[in-house]
C-alpha cells in the first residue's frame, strides 16, 4: 500500500481449531523479485492473538426472547454469550459451546455452519440447544 498501512482481514471461514490463541504470520513479499532478504525476514514474524473467552452466558430463552425458568425435554432454547474477555477476532467464529449432563463429562456441542452458533438481530452470539433427558444440564 502506498501509505504504508497494514490491513489485517480475518478469514471468512477460519478452520475450527480448539486452541487458546490464533497465530498470525506476517511475511514480506517485495514487488521486485531481485530484492535480497535474509532467511529470517523470509520466514516472517508470528503474532499470537488471544481468542475470545466467554465470561457470562444468559438463558435459557424461548423463541420470543423470554427467560425460561424450567426446561422441558425435547424443546429447543437459546443461550446467549453476553460478556467476553478482551479479544481481537469475531467471537462467533471462535467460541466452542459445550454441555454437561448430570455432573458428568463436559462434551462439545456440534458446530453447524450458519445455524449454531449464530448472531441475533442485536449482534449477540447465541446457541440453540435442544434439552436432553437428564436431571441437570450445564451449558
Amino acid at each position: 500500500m502506498a501509505d504504508n498501512t497494514i490491513k489485517i482481514l480475518e478469514k471468512k471461514d477460519p478452520s475450527r481449531v480448539k486452541e487458546e490463541y490464533s497465530t498470525l504470520t506476517i511475511k514480506i513479499r517485495p514487488h521486485n523479485p531481485n530484492v535480497k532478504m535474509s532467511e529470517q525476514v523470509k520466514r516472517g514474524a508470528s503474532i499470537k492473538f488471544a481468542k475470545p473467552l466467554v465470561e457470562k452466558i444468559e438463558g435459557p430463552f424461548d423463541e420470543n426472547d423470554n427467560l425460561i425458568e424450567e426446561l422441558e425435554v425435547g424443546k429447543t432454547y437459546i443461550f446467549k454469550a453476553t460478556k467476553f474477555k478482551e479479544f481481537t477476532f469475531t467471537p462467533i467464529k471462535h467460541i466452542w459451546w459445550a454441555e454437561q449432563l448430570d455432573d458428568g463429562e463436559i462434551t462439545d456441542l456440534e458446530y453447524k455452519k450458519g445455524e449454531n452458533p449464530y448472531l441475533d438481530d442485536k449482534g449477540v452470539v447465541c446457541f440453540k440447544y435442544t434439552v436432553k433427558e437428564c436431571d441437570k444440564v450445564r451449558i
